[in-house]
Parts: C-alpha cells; structure tokens; sequence
C-alpha cells in the first residue's frame, strides 16, 4: 500500500510517541524492581499501559491496518509478553512504511530533520 506524506508523517509522529512510551514503561518496571511502593507502581504502571493502548490504536489505525485488527491488537495488548510482541511488530510495520518514502529510522524512530522536511512539504502542498 502507498502511503501520503501526511500519512507517513503522522505514522511517525506516532510511533515517536509510542517509543517513548515504551521508555516509560521499562522505566516503571525497574521503579518497582528497585522499591517503589506496590500502589504507587500499580498507578503508573496502570497510567503507562492505558496511554498505551490509546497510541497503539492511533498507529494501528495510521497504518491503516483493519478495523477488526486493530481491535484484536489493542484488546491483545492487555496480554503481558504478547502486548510486547504486538509493540515490536506494529512498531516494524511503522519503521518500514517510514523507511519506504526515504526517511532514517533509528532507535527512537524516525530522523526529526527528515519528518520536518516531510510537514514542510505537506503543508506546502496542502497551501497550493
């Protein structure tokens, strides 16, 4: 499938997001590892996996991926070890949509100077 420039720029927007909510979420884990408090973890986690869902349903749904499967990623995300999976692979379907318009994909997703230049030229066709 081909994706528009506005596709890809959102679909790499929000797989920024997601990454860095991926952060957060081994970022909690270690908290809890080291001696959070067991409430104070169970509310972040909680916080964290909640965000979660709502950027993988925005990424799924920007990959333009079935209704019907986007559903069945989000609901599966609240399986520990499967949610990671499903993280990984939307996350690879989002790398190769963003790498087949040219654009550097790193760790933390897509390269900042190319996705700006990828707008600009989004809101210059958009003013034309």
């Amino acid at each position: 499938m081909e994706y528009t420039d506005a596709q890809v720029l959102t679909i790499a927007k929000k797989q920024k997001i997601l990454l860095w909510l991926i952060l957060a979420s081994i970022a909690v884990l270690f908290a809890r590892i080291f001696g959070i408090g067991h409430v104070i973890w169970s509310l972040m986690q909680l916080s964290i996996n909640i965000i979660n869902l709502v950027f993988i349903y925005q990424l799924a749904t920007a990959l333009n991926l079935r209704p019907g499967l986007v559903w069945g990623v989000v609901v599966a995300m609240l399986v520990p070890i499967i949610n990671i999976i499903l993280l990984l692979a939307v996350n690879g379907k989002a790398t190769a949509v963003i790498r087949n318009k040219g654009i550097k994909v790193g760790l933390m997703g897509a390269d900042k100077t190319q996705i700006m230049k990828l707008g600009a030229g989004h809101q210059t066709n958009e003013n034309s």
